[in-house]
């Protein structure tokens, strides 16, 4: 049994060459990253160079994570970009094998009184996450499957009377880059998906949504600037077409990601 378990460990969390399949290689940050914050910016256009603009009040574009020393996260923290307020906090538990177990989220700062959590089930290479509010029953489930290489490759979401209403399959290259998602309906049928394409270090420069009759909904492109470990500390998102509710519009946008070291 203590054989199989190591195995099973090996599969979800480590790739085929050997390298660890953490939270910090999922976001592909690069050496002993202890947190990061990122603050976001309208885009500002001078000499035709984008720079730092007005603040942008979007509070999930802006983040602060912290990470344990083997890389996965500690804690997440979302601010008011008005008031630099906090809004709520989410703290994540592990087991003595560091498999995640629980999150919970804490509102501060908010109308709401609602502290939300997650568990967390693995069971080879699926992990099932249940969510709840405060005390009450399950809202719903998602369960993740992952390769062998310890990417995930599928996501389900399920209401509280275990109906699904949301599912994504994920392919990548074989660099074990993500370059599609692709979206279906509660019914099964298609509603789109994401296309992505990188540059020769692996950061994402163009992503684009094609919609069901695959048009162009919407595209971002990507520009970066690195500090020496190879970690972005700006980015420039260019939305070039598009404009639906839940995107950002068809505006530029200026990202500055805090990156602390241990």
């Amino acid at each position: 049994m203590k054989y199989i378990l190591q195995i099973l460990l090996i599969l979800i969390f480590f790739n085929l060459n050997g390298q660890e399949v953490n939270d910090l290689s999922k976001i592909h940050l690069k050496g002993s990253v202890q947190s990061i914050k990122v603050k976001a910016y309208y885009g500002h256009v001078n000499n035709k160079k984008v720079e730092k603009g007005k603040r942008q009040h979007n509070w999930s574009l802006d983040e602060h994570k912290t990470f344990n020393t083997l890389g996965n996260t500690d804690s997440v923290y979302h601010y008011y970009p008005d008031t630099n307020l906090l809004m709520f906090k989410r703290v994540y538990m592990y087991d003595s094998l560091n498999l995640l177990t629980k999150s919970t989220q804490f509102f501060v700062n908010s109308n709401s009184n609602h502290t939300y959590y997650t568990n967390y089930t693995i069971s080879k290479a699926t992990i099932v996450k249940l969510d709840f509010f405060t005390s009450s029953t399950c809202q719903f489930t998602t369960i993740q499957k992952f390769n062998e290489a310890g990417l995930l490759i599928s996501e389900t979401d399920f209401n509280n009377d275990s109906s699904h209403y949301n599912s994504k399959v994920l392919s990548y290259n074989s660099n074990d880059q993500l370059i599609n998602e692709l979206f279906s309906k509660l019914d099964g049928t298609y509603n789109g998906e994401f296309k992505y394409s990188y540059d020769i270090d692996g950061n994402i420069i163009v992503k684009t949504f094609y919609d069901k009759q695959n048009h162009v909904e919407i595209k971002y492109d990507f520009e970066y600037k690195f500090d020496s470990t190879k970690n972005w500390i700006v980015k420039i998102i260019n939305v070039t077409k598009g404009a639906k509710k839940h995107h950002l519009g068809t505006k530029t946008y200026y990202l500055e990601r805090t990156i602390k070291y241990f």
